[in-house]
């Protein structure tokens, strides 16, 4: 059963990375993980007869985020709460946990601050050691891609050749 659990979390740990490194468009991990129910997902707030703001990039990219790490995250909670695993597995499994709570932190904290720094929208997409940032723009000058990269470093200690920036228009 030992082998088998850690199986599992390699993989599990392996579909995440790809699902975060292929999210580019949203629309593919959107479509896997789509609910049965047409009415799910819909925005509670928004009347009937209303037209919702449309979806972005971005809102996809978050969604389909959010998406993969929940179902991530609720089997390594199915691991951890498992009595029949070994205490081993299910330690590492934790620490899965813990390093997910550590960098959706971080994203978030970058967003923020990139957004602080005038940037209309973006997302961050960080692993243990890279960073991805995806900013609303057609081109960036050199000044506002030396803010990113500042923002991006301070904050996660990664060396400038971890950190990609993508425009999106």
């Amino acid at each position: 059963m030992k082998k088998k659990s850690m199986i599992t979390i390699a993989v599990l740990s392996v579909f995440v990375m790809i699902a975060i490194a292929v999210n580019w468009n949203g629309s593919f991990f959107r479509s896997l993980v789509a609910p049965s129910d047409p009415d799910a997902g819909k925005d509670p707030s928004v009347e009937a007869g209303a037209t919702p703001q449309e979806d972005t990039y971005f809102d996809n990219a978050r969604y389909t985020r959010t998406q993969s790490r929940e179902e991530a995250l609720a089997l390594l909670h199915s691991i951890v709460n498992d009595d029949s695993v070994d205490e081993l597995t299910r330690e590492k499994a934790y620490l899965e946990i813990v390093a997910y709570a550590k960098i959706t932190e971080g994203e978030a904290g970058l967003e923020s601050i990139l957004k602080a720094k005038g940037f209309s929208d973006c997302i961050v997409f960080l692993t243990s050691d890279t960073a991805t940032v995806v900013v609303a723009a057609e081109t960036l000058t050199e000044s506002q891609s030396a803010q990113i990269f500042d923002a991006v470093l301070s904050h996660t200690g990664f060396e400038s050749g971890s950190v990609k920036i993508v425009t999106y228009p």
